[in-house]
């Protein structure tokens, strides 16, 4: 890995934080089965009570919204379905729907 591209980790999740996207994350990555990144940016909810350490726990939920979102776009780029900067509704029109609550 080059360290230009962990540096451009870091600038990511600064600016997610900065911008308001999520409180705080781990990034954590392994090349050839070795760790070559591990950081932890920001905290666990945006009251900032607790800081996002090494030793932080997330709940299975949280990390399959993630992984199984971000593994679906992926392909979904790579097959020439999904353009990155598309808006939602040509691919899911019933997001246009207002949400009715009754």
């Amino acid at each position: 890995m080059k360290s230009v591209i962990l540096q451009r980790i870091d600038s990511l999740a600064y600016d997610m934080i900065a911008q308001g996207a999520a409180p705080g994350c781990q990034v954590l990555a392994l090349k050839d089965g070795k760790l070559v990144y591990n950081k932890h940016f920001g905290f666990y909810d945006y009251s900032q009570r607790e800081k996002v350490t090494d030793s932080s726990v997330y709940d299975l939920a949280s990390v399959t919204k993630i992984c199984a979102t971000t593994l679906s776009v992926m392909r979904l780029f790579d097959e020439g379905k999904l353009q990155l900067d598309a808006t939602l509704v040509p691919i899911c029109p019933g997001c246009a729907e207002p949400i009715r609550r009754n």
